[in-house]
């Protein structure tokens, strides 16, 4: 609780698209810079990998996938609806 505090003390939090991101692995996406923003700042992804890259490489899907178990979503790796407004 304490980290999501200091986060929305830092300013408006990025968003992404509400409908979600439908690539699979190794694709790429012109949001995933903002994902690996988001994903960083949560400590989900380690300073390395929230580099703006726009693939969907394995870090990114790592860190998507402790992200979902975290918040007790499913865990596919998928950047679906669900996933997509938790990460709002």
């Amino acid at each position: 609780l304490k980290k999501y505090r200091e986060l929305a003390r830092q300013g408006p939090w990025p968003q992404l698209p509400v409908t979600g991101i439908n690539v699979a692995p190794n694709g790429y996406d012109d949001n995933f810079p903002i994902l690996r923003q988001m994903l960083g700042a949560m400590g989900y992804l380690d300073p390395a990998d929230v580099n703006g890259s726009s693939e969907y490489d394995l870090a990114l899907y790592n860190g998507l996938k402790k992200f979902q178990a975290t918040h007790g979503l499913l865990v596919d790796g998928r950047i679906g609806p669900v996933t997509v407004k938790e990460l709002n």
